[in-house]
Protein backbone atom coordinates (compact mmCIF):
# COMPACT_ATOMS: atom_id res chain seq x y z
CA UNK A 1 0.00 0.00 0.00
CA UNK A 2 2.87 2.32 0.84
CA UNK A 3 4.37 1.78 -2.62
CA UNK A 4 1.02 2.44 -4.33
CA UNK A 5 0.66 5.79 -2.57
CA UNK A 6 4.23 6.70 -3.47
CA UNK A 7 3.67 5.73 -7.16
CA UNK A 8 0.40 7.70 -7.27
CA UNK A 9 2.16 10.81 -5.87
CA UNK A 10 4.92 10.47 -8.52
CA UNK A 11 2.35 10.23 -11.33
CA UNK A 12 0.58 13.37 -10.04
CA UNK A 13 3.92 15.26 -9.84
CA UNK A 14 4.92 14.24 -13.37
CA UNK A 15 1.49 15.19 -14.72
CA UNK A 16 1.75 18.58 -12.98
CA UNK A 17 5.21 19.21 -14.49
CA UNK A 18 4.00 18.27 -17.98
CA UNK A 19 1.02 20.63 -17.72
CA UNK A 20 3.21 23.50 -16.46
CA UNK A 21 5.73 23.05 -19.30
CA UNK A 22 2.92 22.85 -21.85
CA UNK A 23 1.42 26.12 -20.59
CA UNK A 24 4.77 27.90 -20.46
CA UNK A 25 5.67 26.75 -23.97
CA UNK A 26 2.27 27.78 -25.32
CA UNK A 27 2.41 31.23 -23.73
CA UNK A 28 5.90 32.00 -25.04
CA UNK A 29 4.80 31.27 -28.61
CA UNK A 30 1.49 33.10 -28.46
CA UNK A 31 1.11 36.66 -29.61
CA UNK A 32 -1.89 38.85 -28.79
CA UNK A 33 -4.12 39.69 -31.75
CA UNK A 34 -2.89 42.68 -33.77
CA UNK A 35 0.67 42.44 -32.39
CA UNK A 36 3.53 40.98 -34.42
CA UNK A 37 6.53 39.16 -33.03
CA UNK A 38 9.70 41.20 -33.04
CA UNK A 39 11.70 38.38 -34.59
CA UNK A 40 9.27 37.71 -37.44
CA UNK A 41 9.87 38.92 -40.99
CA UNK A 42 7.17 40.13 -43.33
CA UNK A 43 6.19 37.61 -45.98
CA UNK A 44 8.66 37.37 -48.86
CA UNK A 45 7.79 39.97 -51.48
CA UNK A 46 5.53 41.91 -49.14
CA UNK A 47 7.63 45.07 -49.41
CA UNK A 48 11.07 46.32 -50.42
CA UNK A 49 12.51 45.28 -47.05
CA UNK A 50 11.97 41.65 -48.06
CA UNK A 51 11.69 41.55 -51.88
CA UNK A 52 11.56 38.60 -54.24
CA UNK A 53 14.36 38.16 -56.79
CA UNK A 54 13.55 39.55 -60.23
CA UNK A 55 14.17 36.11 -61.77
CA UNK A 56 11.18 34.65 -59.87
CA UNK A 57 8.68 37.26 -61.12
CA UNK A 58 6.89 34.87 -63.50
CA UNK A 59 6.12 32.62 -60.52
CA UNK A 60 3.98 35.44 -59.09
CA UNK A 61 1.80 36.52 -62.02
CA UNK A 62 -1.36 38.23 -60.77
CA UNK A 63 0.13 39.09 -57.38
CA UNK A 64 1.11 42.53 -56.12
CA UNK A 65 4.64 42.12 -54.78
CA UNK A 66 8.05 43.76 -54.39
CA UNK A 67 10.82 42.57 -56.72
CA UNK A 68 14.52 43.40 -56.61
CA UNK A 69 17.22 43.34 -59.27
CA UNK A 70 19.75 45.32 -61.31
CA UNK A 71 18.64 47.63 -64.11
CA UNK A 72 20.35 46.36 -67.26
CA UNK A 73 18.78 48.61 -69.87
CA UNK A 74 16.28 51.42 -70.31
CA UNK A 75 14.54 52.23 -73.58
CA UNK A 76 11.79 54.62 -74.60
CA UNK A 77 9.41 53.90 -77.45
CA UNK A 78 8.28 57.48 -78.01
CA UNK A 79 6.61 56.58 -81.34
CA UNK A 80 4.62 53.72 -79.82
CA UNK A 81 1.10 54.18 -78.56
CA UNK A 82 1.18 55.51 -74.99
CA UNK A 83 4.85 56.60 -75.20
CA UNK A 84 6.17 53.77 -72.94
CA UNK A 85 9.55 53.66 -71.21
CA UNK A 86 10.84 50.16 -70.48
CA UNK A 87 13.18 49.46 -67.57
CA UNK A 88 14.55 45.95 -68.01
CA UNK A 89 15.69 44.36 -64.77
CA UNK A 90 17.98 41.35 -64.55
CA UNK A 91 18.23 40.65 -68.29
CA UNK A 92 18.00 42.60 -71.53
CA UNK A 93 15.26 42.51 -74.14
CA UNK A 94 14.43 40.05 -75.78
CA UNK A 95 15.41 37.60 -72.99
CA UNK A 96 12.07 36.34 -71.65
CA UNK A 97 13.50 35.83 -68.16
CA UNK A 98 13.74 39.63 -67.73
CA UNK A 99 11.46 41.70 -65.53
CA UNK A 100 10.23 44.80 -67.34
CA UNK A 101 8.97 47.82 -65.44
CA UNK A 102 6.81 49.90 -67.80
CA UNK A 103 6.24 53.62 -67.32
CA UNK A 104 3.62 55.06 -69.66
CA UNK A 105 4.16 58.56 -71.04
CA UNK A 106 1.38 60.06 -68.92
CA UNK A 107 3.32 59.02 -65.77
CA UNK A 108 6.88 59.64 -67.00
CA UNK A 109 7.27 63.09 -65.44
CA UNK A 110 7.07 61.56 -61.95
CA UNK A 111 10.17 59.45 -62.71
CA UNK A 112 12.31 62.18 -64.29
CA UNK A 113 14.49 62.62 -61.18
CA UNK A 114 15.39 58.94 -61.23
CA UNK A 115 15.86 58.47 -64.98
CA UNK A 116 18.06 61.56 -65.53
CA UNK A 117 20.88 60.10 -63.37
CA UNK A 118 21.72 57.09 -65.61
CA UNK A 119 20.29 54.38 -63.37
CA UNK A 120 21.57 51.48 -65.51
CA UNK A 121 23.50 49.24 -63.13
CA UNK A 122 21.60 50.33 -60.05
CA UNK A 123 19.85 47.68 -57.99
CA UNK A 124 16.22 48.66 -57.53
CA UNK A 125 13.05 47.38 -55.94
CA UNK A 126 9.82 47.70 -57.91
CA UNK A 127 6.40 47.14 -56.40
CA UNK A 128 3.32 46.32 -58.41
CA UNK A 129 1.11 43.65 -59.90
CA UNK A 130 3.06 41.17 -62.01
CA UNK A 131 1.65 40.49 -65.48
CA UNK A 132 2.92 38.23 -68.22
CA UNK A 133 3.38 40.05 -71.53
CA UNK A 134 4.79 38.21 -74.54
CA UNK A 135 6.45 35.63 -72.30
CA UNK A 136 8.17 38.04 -69.89
CA UNK A 137 7.19 39.42 -66.48
CA UNK A 138 6.02 43.00 -66.43
CA UNK A 139 5.06 45.53 -63.75
CA UNK A 140 3.42 48.85 -64.58
CA UNK A 141 4.83 51.78 -62.63
CA UNK A 142 2.33 54.60 -62.12
CA UNK A 143 4.02 56.49 -59.28
CA UNK A 144 7.58 57.06 -58.13
CA UNK A 145 6.81 55.30 -54.83
CA UNK A 146 6.75 52.00 -56.76
CA UNK A 147 10.44 52.32 -57.71
CA UNK A 148 13.10 52.45 -55.03
CA UNK A 149 16.85 52.30 -55.14
CA UNK A 150 18.07 49.62 -52.74
CA UNK A 151 20.85 49.71 -50.15
CA UNK A 152 23.16 48.01 -52.64
CA UNK A 153 23.58 51.07 -54.91
CA UNK A 154 25.24 49.53 -57.93
CA UNK A 155 25.21 46.10 -59.49
CA UNK A 156 28.66 44.52 -58.98
CA UNK A 157 29.41 44.29 -62.73
CA UNK A 158 33.01 43.27 -62.12
CA UNK A 159 31.83 40.20 -60.19
CA UNK A 160 29.13 38.49 -62.27
CA UNK A 161 27.05 36.06 -60.28
CA UNK A 162 27.69 37.70 -56.92
CA UNK A 163 24.33 39.44 -56.75
CA UNK A 164 21.76 36.95 -55.41
CA UNK A 165 19.30 37.65 -58.24
CA UNK A 166 21.92 37.32 -60.98
CA UNK A 167 21.41 34.24 -63.08
CA UNK A 168 22.94 35.69 -66.22
CA UNK A 169 26.46 36.41 -64.95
Amino acid sequence: MKHAIWAFAMVICIAFIVVVFALIGHESNSVPPGVSRLDSKPPLGDDCANPIKWSAALDHVGKTIALRGPIVEISRASRASGDPTFINIGASFPDSSRLTAVIWGRNLEGFADFLEHDPVGQVVCVTGTVKKYRGAAEVELRSRSQLRQTVLDRYPTSYPGEYPGDQHG
